[in-house]
């Protein structure tokens, strides 16, 4: 076999790898969003995130932050079980919640405050890398998921933008509970059970939808709240959201739109552009 027919094998083999890498991928983000659907408080939401994981980095932990202080919610491989941290000790964690970004820091008690580094995380020097990833619902970062160890930042920042999705859905108390209800009924309990039925799912599908953006589109995503036209950069996803909810659920209120709002444009309808055609009548 010649040097150049060992070229193409070798190629030929990468690009196989890297694809069923890739599959692979996909089939696992897949599955926690599947397994995520089923939490319906945020603790447990946030704890399914950290054990997801695995694959990506040796030790992690999601923190939500309560005014001044970020409290550790659930962890994997830290030796702690309670702990809070003053942001102003916290530059990294500071920053995370100014900028919304993702941060790139030392592992040093100026970063990560001396409460955190290094009781909670021995074995690791000084110096060593560590990642957080902010969780940005409505607005604002409501927790951030931390990494350190062969972090593999793609795929644990998809994770924390499927977190953030998810908390976005269950802070919308009102429409899993009490959902609005067309004009024709004046509350939910008057709805006969069939049409409270269809209602639910067509919430559920309006969950899914915007879900299945923000985790295969999320580039996308961030470039239309970046130019506030979501529509515009999203345009075939959402007309065919849209096409589909029209067919399946005729006359029922437009939960699609809600959740463009709510979930896509962390209820700022303008976010949306000017060129979206505003809710299916």
């Amino acid at each position: 076999m010649t040097l150049g027919n060992w070229r193409e094998e070798l190629e030929s083999a990468l690009s196989a790898a890297q694809k069923q890498s890739a599959l692979n991928l996909a089939e696992e983000l897949k599955q926690t969003v599947r397994r995520l659907r089923q939490t319906t408080d945020e603790s447990s939401a946030l704890s399914l995130i950290v054990s997801s994981t695995v694959p990506y980095c040796k030790k992690a932990a999601a923190f939500v932050f309560d005014q001044d202080s970020a409290r550790l919610s659930s962890s994997r491989g830290l030796d702690a079980v309670e702990l809070a941290i003053d942001l102003k000790q916290a530059a990294a964690f500071f920053s995370a919640v100014e900028t919304q970004d993702p941060v790139i820091a030392a592992a040093s008690e100026s970063e990560l405050s001396k409460d955190f580094f290094p009781p909670a995380i021995e074995g690791f020097s000084d110096g060593e890398k560590v990642f957080l990833f902010p969780l940005v619902v409505k607005g604002s970062v409501m927790a951030v998921l931390f990494a350190m160890g062969e972090v593999q930042s793609p795929p644990m920042e998809l994770l924390a933008e499927i977190a953030a999705a998810h908390m976005s859905t269950l802070r919308q108390v009102t429409l899993v509970q009490a959902p609005p209800v067309p004009q024709s009924a004046q509350r939910w309990e008057d709805l006969a059970p069939e049409q409270q039925a269809i209602h639910l799912r067509a919430q559920r599908f309006a969950r899914l939808k915007v879900s299945e953006m923000r985790l295969y589109h999320s580039d996308a995503v961030r470039r239309g709240m970046k130019r506030a036209d979501l529509y515009l950069v999203l345009k075939p996803q959402i007309d065919a959201a849209r096409a589909e909810y029209k067919k399946e659920f005729p006359g029922v209120l437009d939960y699609l739109y809600i959740e463009l709002v709510g979930n896509l444009a962390n209820n700022d309808d303008r976010l949306l552009g000017p060129l979206f055609p505003g809710p299916l009548v």
